[in-house]
């Protein structure tokens, strides 16, 4: 259901938006584990959505959530949001990995 929905949000909305993610590292950042875990689930919904885009879209976005991921990673962050950045980093990771077994099987 998620993805259909995280679907249907980018179906009708510009690539281009920066707006889609950022709800997203609320709820990475969360203090909460049950929530961030619940996050990381969203975010893994969303970046199979952005897999199916065109190439241009899919490497911008995945820069913006690598580049989200720096902003928990700081010096003086809580524990909690570095946790949740690296589950996104394990997510964009994950990602990544399944883009380029494709590729390579495709060729």
């Amino acid at each position: 259901m998620i993805i259909s929905i995280i679907d249907s949000v980018l179906l009708f909305s510009p690539m281009g938006s920066s707006n889609h993610p950022v709800c997203i590292w609320v709820a990475l950042r969360d203090p909460t584990l049950a929530v961030r875990e619940r996050a990381v689930e969203a975010l893994r919904a969303f970046l199979r959505v952005i897999e199916k885009r065109e190439t241009r879209w899919r490497v911008q976005w995945y820069y913006r959530m690598f580049e989200a991921t720096q902003d928990g990673l700081g010096k003086n962050a809580f524990v909690h949001s570095i946790h949740g950045s690296l589950l996104a980093v394990g997510e964009l990771l994950r990602c990544l990995i399944i883009v380029q077994m494709k590729l390579l099987i495709s060729r």
